[in-house]
């Protein structure tokens, strides 16, 4: 297994019999009425995961080392959470008020936004982020033709191709 792993780093390729996911539909409330109530969950090969956690910590590392992140990016960091957001905001608004200065605050919902990341734009930004040539290769190499079909029951759906999105 080491030498498969060691392997798909070296050449920045990654095994595409790993590729294929199964997806399948969980219940989000006890009695769904329309598709958004299911969450998708999709079942890949565990040396996929088992390869996965080990290119997120070097990319955590990476990104915690060369600071590639804003200070002001809460979301999936180790020592942040949504109240430091909010405590960064609340103390901002304060500050603001204490000068008598006026503050406008626009927040977003982004509703199923890794279902939405756009392959190339990725790439570009993980070379803006510094990230080496094999990196980017690796993770174009991991998102790219990937295939998932959809189970329920004892019915499966074809293989289809996943352009878009990151699997989670």
């Amino acid at each position: 297994v080491t030498a498969i792993f060691n392997k798909s780093l070296s050449t920045a390729v990654f095994p595409t019999m790993w590729k294929s996911a199964v997806v399948l539909p969980m219940q989000k409330t006890s009695s769904p009425t329309s598709p958004s109530d299911f969450r998708p969950i999709s079942i890949l090969p565990a040396l996929s995961k088992c390869l996965e956690r080990i290119v997120h910590r070097q990319l955590s590392s990476f990104i915690n080392n060369n600071n590639v992140l804003s200070d002001f990016q809460s979301g999936f960091r180790p020592l942040h959470s949504t109240t430091t957001a909010l405590l960064k905001i609340t103390d901002d608004i304060r500050l603001a008020m204490d000068r008598r200065q006026l503050t406008v605050l626009t927040l977003f919902d982004f509703s199923k936004a890794f279902d939405c990341v756009y392959h190339p734009l990725l790439l570009i930004k993980l070379k803006l982020g510094g990230f080496s040539a094999g990196c980017v290769n690796w993770v174009k190499s991991y998102l790219s033709e990937r295939l998932q079909c959809t189970k329920v029951s004892d019915c499966t759906s074809t293989w289809s191709p996943v352009t878009r999105g990151v699997p989670q």
